[in-house]
């Protein structure tokens, strides 16, 4: 399992730098829309990480960051989740509470699981976003990664 999750991070990886560059690209003032979707995704991410390692989460899951953020807020989380990866028994369980203050557990794996999942789904509403201004998005399926 470790093996599958770094190589859906490494996936996550190159999704979450192409969206980026996309995004930088655009010319003028982005949607805001998609300023709120990437945000939730990067803030998702990094909340996820914090309930890992037991570490006070700093962000709010809809706070909305400056596009000149996302790259390092992106790598940051990207190099914690592989900390992770590597440091912890993947079928530990983690004990957190949700946004409501709701405490429920989970194995991490299932919880680095989600924010593949979770990432994959907001940025395809991104992709779905920029189509509709006419800006070209590059595929971005599993499958096409892994063909190279």
């Amino acid at each position: 399992m470790k093996a599958h999750l770094l190589d859906l991070y490494r996936y996550n990886n190159k999704c979450n730098v192409t969206m980026i560059s996309t995004c930088m690209g655009v010319d003028g003032e982005l949607d805001a829309q998609i300023v709120k979707l990437f945000s939730h995704v990067l803030n998702a991410h990094s909340i996820w990480n914090s309930r890992i390692a037991v570490e006070a989460v700093e962000t709010g899951g809809w706070d909305l960051q400056p596009e000149t953020n996302w790259l390092g807020l992106h790598e940051q989380n990207q190099m914690n989740s592989l900390d992770i990866i590597e440091g912890c028994q993947l079928d530990d369980l983690t004990k957190y509470s949700n946004s409501l203050g709701k405490e429920y557990v989970n194995s991490v794996q299932d919880i680095l699981f989600h924010v593949i999942n979770h990432s994959t789904h907001h940025r395809a509403q991104i992709a779905t976003i920029l189509s509709s201004l006419g800006v070209r998005v590059v595929a971005s399926d599993f499958i096409m990664y892994k063909r190279g």
